[in-house]
């Protein structure tokens, strides 16, 4: 099995890849190999960057000098499929996670995913999370203004345009292309209004979502949350980009 959260964005994502990224071993001891990133080890980035069509944007893109997705593709196609076959010879599951997944939605990127992902060998269960769409087009504008110098696009085709009418709300396209990808069946959906307003936490229900033994799912509102815009993950985002930019000179 192949485990595949996609977001979206502002659910309690970094938290999670902080949470699933301290308890590696834990995790594998379990039965459930955490994917390491080569860009950011948590956040599986170039995942979802090498399936874009090309002309697209993304926060990503702007922070990283990529070059060419098909080149970033061809380097990461052999790192996943390796993260899958050691977890399938162990009789074990793989896990990715990256929100930026969520903003695939063409045809031709989703069977880059598919692709990249075995091509069907394995199942598949993709974990979403949704929240309101006009609370979310609101954090997601948040986040995109708190870098100096960003701002949302007016151009409704780009992945920073937050108006009303943002594709990036349409959750029924989001969960209907990934079905028609990967089969309905392994849609798994976190309602993270709900979880919020009866526990204050969205964590536990991403986890067991994941089926995680409840050993390892800690109780609500005890886990500290990680913030994007926070001075430590500012300070690990920097580095992340100055490392992967240098690499690539």
């Amino acid at each position: 099995m192949i485990y595949l959260h996609i977001g979206v964005h502002k659910t309690g994502t970094t938290t999670l890849q902080a949470f699933l990224e301290q308890r590696g071993d834990r995790l594998r001891d379990q039965g459930l190999h955490l994917f390491q990133g080569s860009i950011i080890a948590s956040n599986h980035i170039e995942l979802y960057l090498s399936c874009l069509d090309e002309g697209r944007d993304s926060l990503a893109l702007q922070s990283l000098k990529i070059g060419s997705l098909e080149a970033l593709q061809q380097r990461t196609l052999p790192l996943v499929a390796d993260h899958i076959r050691k977890a399938h010879d162990a009789g074990d599951h793989a896990l990715f996670t990256s929100e930026g997944l969520s903003l695939l939605r063409s045809p031709a990127e989703l069977a880059r995913l598919r692709v990249m992902l075995g091509g069907g060998a394995v199942p598949i269960t993709v974990i979403c999370a949704l929240r309101d769409r006009e609370d979310y087009l609101e954090a997601y504008r948040k986040q995109i203004l708190k870098v100096p110098g960003r701002k949302p696009s007016a151009d409704p085709k780009s992945s920073l345009y937050v108006e009303p009418d943002s594709w990036l709300a349409d959750f029924q396209a989001l969960l209907r292309i990934y079905g028609e990808t990967f089969g309905r069946e392994a849609i798994r959906v976190v309602d993270y209004d709900a979880e919020t307003a009866r526990s204050g936490d969205v964590l536990q229900a991403l986890l067991r979502a994941m089926d995680l033994p409840e050993t390892l799912i800690p109780a609500p509102n005890t886990i500290r949350r990680q913030n994007t815009s926070s001075w430590w993950n500012r300070i690990r985002q920097s580095g992340v980009r100055l490392a992967h930019n240098v690499g690539l000179r």
